[in-house]
């Protein structure tokens, strides 16, 4: 009976932790990256692209940007890509968007055909999406990077 109490002892001890629930999940689906958008107080309007693949138009500090999904074959999607395009009167230089891209760690920086900045931020996701806390970081990471960009860009 002595060798059976410290077996039962570790065996009740490990019941809290087996119970203990996971935190919430943002998945690669529309729905989840829209709803949690909504749960930290942004516009989530979603939609498809040209492919058929969806994409969430949303707006933070006033700027706006899309959501596109990518690897979303039959399964949630396996990455996300944030862009912010930039409408300016004066095109920006190739230089410019170069020193963007040299001395900033979040956010590639490209110029469309007329110019026109945009900025990108690529999100991996595993197979269980990301954490309620790890997709608040991206989140932040993303509305401080597309601040800082509108900013360097004279926006």
């Amino acid at each position: 009976m002595k060798a059976l109490v410290p077996v039962l002892l570790v065996s009740a001890l490990a019941v809290p932790l087996l119970a203990t629930p996971s935190s919430a999940q943002v998945v690669g689906t529309a729905d989840s990256i829209a709803d949690a958008l909504r749960d930290y107080g942004l516009k989530a309007e979603s939609g498809t692209d040209s492919e058929g693949d969806p994409k969430i138009e949303s707006r933070i500090e006033g700027i706006h940007f899309s959501i596109w999904f990518y690897g979303c074959e039959d399964a949630p999607c396996t990455s996300l890509e944030f862009r912010a395009g930039f409408d300016l009167d004066t095109p920006l230089s190739a230089a410019k968007v170069n020193e963007w891209n040299r001395t900033k760690r979040f956010g590639k920086a490209w110029i469309d055909d007329e110019g026109d900045p945009f900025l990108e931020m690529l999100v991996p996701l595993g197979p269980d999406g990301l954490s309620d806390s790890g997709f608040e970081l991206v989140l932040d990471m993303w509305r401080v990077g597309a601040s800082e960009f509108s900013s360097f860009i004279g926006w």
